[in-house]
């Protein structure tokens, strides 16, 4: 099974969760904040480690995608 990060304004207001799931990758990030490792994570919230792993990998899209601007 393909793990999916997806986006449904139906689904936790339109933040991006686990397909499958509501756990979104802000809950994810709030876990790895917290000092929880990613196997801790996918066993607190019953999920495949790869579905953290995912998470993770989204994140670090988003983060690319932000443009500093010089002010």
């Amino acid at each position: 099974m393909e793990i999916k990060i997806i986006q449904d304004p139906e689904i936790r207001f339109g933040k991006p969760v686990i397909k499958g799931t509501r756990i979104s990758v802000y809950d994810i990030l709030e876990a790895l904040k917290s000092g929880w490792t990613i196997d801790e994570i996918a066993e607190e919230f019953n999920i495949p480690r790869g579905a953290v792993i995912k998470s993770i990998e989204f994140i670090e899209e988003k983060l690319k995608e932000i443009t500093l601007i010089k002010v």
